[in-house]
């Protein structure tokens, strides 16, 4: 028998039965506990054919060892992630397209097993022969980064001469096989006013989707500072995007966390609050030396994936799940669980790891109550649409609950939701009042319930 016992957590990092944030209370458990995470950042190279001013690949301070994942390898970490249940699969730095056999074989395994796989790439190397392969093998998307309109300011931040146009020609071959295609600029003081005109020019290209991040800062990269672009600058960088997003209707975001107090600078900056950290939390990056870490921006390795099993070095990376690197203020912080978060590794490289994201703004905490009713979405009254669930949707048992997954989206049902949502998958499509009727579950509950899940897309009305 099926409960009224329904319910969508829209954080894995939300613990909603704290009622007060202390230290004490956060450091027992700040982030959900799964058995392994939901997806992975694979890094097939550490070589690449470009030297960036804002990566944090170490060319510029270590020796130049580079190291590669074979296909024999790579099958062995695609087996563990199966075995793990991770739902999904960046393939991403430095440049995979340098190992092209190992970044094909990656995709072609994963599809198999019906998951999603994305690939970041500067696609310098695509040749339209091999983006008719990524197609067949049913490659999710590419994201590649273009740092500016202008040429020489683009090769002057990748420190290479004339690959503008390779970039350029390589987003078109993408585009050209229909492959998803979107294009990142990394703001720093170089380009930090070029958001609006870099738009316009991939606009004449047809891209879909533009992103305009921050920085983060490098690793061990001495004298960085001369790029940084800094709060006004990256405050300025998002109006911009606004101004893209109003000015030609496209989809405009960013790519990394920002915390809630540095977006409330703007209530139209609410578009960018939705993006959580989850590093740690739902996911991790396998580097090409086989080393596993938290992100691509952390240096700490927890271990050789084949030296130990997964889900062992998941469980050794509890100090990022129980709130003992956050800092004093945050934790302090009435919207701590609503916040988007702030990268501890930029604030670990400017200073310290547990004091606050160098881009926060704590004097707009007192606002941020305004900008979440922005975001609120009115429940809408679904009794007699008809709907049907999504078929891409994915689910994972865990303890006391269910994560269900539609390619990038996550979130925790409970168990009385799963057996619900399985019952369902077996109808072309239901109505609330119908599904009420059935289970005999209250028809309000059963409305709240399923507009959480078409908000998330898990859902379609037909």
């Amino acid at each position: 028998m099926i409960k009224n016992e329904l319910n969508v957590d829209n954080g894995l990092n939300e613990n909603s039965n704290w009622s007060s944030n202390d230290s004490k209370s956060i450091s027992k458990k700040y982030a959900k506990e799964l058995s392994a995470p939901l997806s992975v950042q694979i890094e097939v190279t550490s070589s690449c054919n470009v030297s960036c001013i804002h990566c944090y690949n170490t060319w510029q301070t270590w020796e130049k060892i580079y190291d590669h994942l074979d296909i024999e390898k790579a099958d062995r970490i695609v087996s563990q992630l199966v075995e793990n249940w991770v739902f999904s699969m960046w393939i991403t730095w430095w440049e995979p397209l340098i190992k092209k056999e190992v970044t094909s074989h990656l995709i072609e395994q994963w599809n198999k097993h019906w998951l999603t796989t994305r690939l970041n790439s500067n696609l310098m190397l695509l040749t339209p022969e091999i983006a008719k392969e990524f197609k067949s093998s049913k490659l999710r998307s590419i994201l590649t980064s273009l740092t500016s309109f202008d040429e020489e300011t683009h090769d002057k931040i990748t420190w290479r001469k004339w690959n503008f146009k390779k970039v350029i020609e390589g987003i078109q071959i993408a585009l050209d096989e229909n492959i998803k295609t979107g294009v990142n600029m990394v703001v720093t003081k170089l380009n930090r006013d070029h958001v609006y005109k870099t738009w316009e020019f991939l606009h004449w290209l047809w891209v879909k989707s533009f992103f305009a991040t921050k920085w983060s800062w490098p690793v061990n990269i001495p004298n960085f500072e001369k790029y940084a672009a800094w709060k006004d600058d990256i405050i300025n960088s998002l109006h911009d995007l606004i101004k893209v997003k109003d000015d030609f209707w496209m989809n405009v975001d960013i790519l990394e966390c920002y915390p809630l107090c540095l977006l409330w600078e703007d209530s139209d900056f609410s578009l960018f609050s939705s993006h959580k950290c989850t590093a740690w939390i739902t996911s991790l990056t396998i580097w090409a030396n086989w080393e596993v870490r938290a992100c691509n921006h952390a240096d700490k390795s927890y271990w050789n994936i084949f030296k130990e099993d997964l889900s062992s070095i998941w469980k050794r990376m509890q100090e990022w799940r129980t709130g003992e690197l956050l800092p004093e203020k945050c934790i302090s912080c009435e919207y701590l669980f609503k916040c988007t978060w702030w990268c501890r590794m930029d604030a670990y490289w400017c200073w310290d790891i547990k004091m606050m994201d160098p881009f926060a703004k704590p004097e707009n905490i007192p606002k941020i109550a305004e900008m979440l009713k922005v975001n609120e979405k009115n429940t809408a009254e679904l009794y007699w649409k008809i709907m049907r669930i999504d078929s891409w949707i994915v689910f994972r048992e865990e303890n006391g609950c269910c994560i269900i997954n539609k390619w990038v989206s996550n979130a925790i049902i409970t168990k009385d939701s799963w057996i619900l949502l399985q019952n369902l998958l077996k109808n072309e499509y239901f109505t609330i009042d119908a599904v009420a009727k059935e289970f005999d579950i209250d028809i309000k509950i059963l409305n709240s319930f399923f507009n959480t899940l078409l908000n998330k897309n898990f859902i379609k009305i037909i």
